[in-house]
C-alpha cells in the first residue's frame, strides 16, 4: 500500500472511530455547562469544601503539573491554603460539546489570587473539563489544566555584564 492510500485509509478509519452523537452543545446545554464551571470555581475560590465536593464525581481526576490527582488529593489542597486566601476567576470559553450523557468544555481561566501574606498575583490556564450527567446533574469527572507562563521579555540595550 502506498503512502497516499495508507493516509487515506487512516483518515477514514479515524473519522469512523468518532463516537456517534458528538455535537456542539445546544444553547441551553452550553449555558448550563458554562454555569457549572463557574459555580465549581466559585466554590473552590471560596474554600467551600462541601459545595466543591458536590460538583465532583466519585471517579473525578485532576491532571495538573504532570500529576494525576484523585478527588481526595484535590480536596487536600484546601488544607494547604493560607487563611484569608482569596481568588477571583474569569473564563473565556472556546468550545462546549455534548456526547450523550457526557459534556466537555475548553476554556481559558484567568485568576487573581491573594492572601494576607502575599500581594495579588495574576494566574492563567488553558483547561478542559469533562462532565457526566448523573441523576439530572452534571458532575465533573476530569479537569486537565495547563498553566500559561507569560513569555520572558528581554530588555534590549542594557549591559548585563
Amino acid at each position: 500500500m502506498d503512502r497516499r492510500t495508507f493516509v487515506g485509509v487512516g483518515v477514514v478509519a479515524g473519522l469512523a472511530a468518532l463516537p456517534a452523537g458528538v455535537r456542539a452543545a445546544r444553547p441551553d446545554e452550553d449555558a448550563a455547562i458554562r454555569q457549572r464551571v463557574a459555580d465549581l470555581y466559585k466554590a473552590f475560590s471560596a474554600g467551600d469544601v462541601p459545595r466543591y465536593r458536590s460538583f465532583l464525581a466519585d471517579d473525578y481526576l485532576l491532571l495538573e503539573n504532570g500529576e494525576i490527582i484523585d478527588r481526595d488529593g484535590d480536596l487536600a489542597f484546601f488544607m494547604e491554603r493560607p487563611e484569608g486566601f482569596q481568588r477571583t476567576d474569569s473564563f473565556d470559553f472556546r468550545h462546549v460539546g455534548v456526547i450523550g450523557d457526557m459534556a466537555y468544555a475548553v476554556y481559558f481561566v484567568n485568576s487573581v489570587a491573594s492572601d494576607p501574606h502575599t500581594p495579588p498575583r495574576s494566574l492563567h490556564w488553558l483547561e478542559s473539563i469533562a462532565f457526566r450527567k448523573s441523576k439530572g446533574e452534571w458532575l465533573c469527572v476530569l479537569i486537565h489544566t495547563t498553566v500559561i507562563v507569560p513569555p520572558q521579555t528581554e530588555v534590549i540595550g542594557t549591559d548585563k555584564g
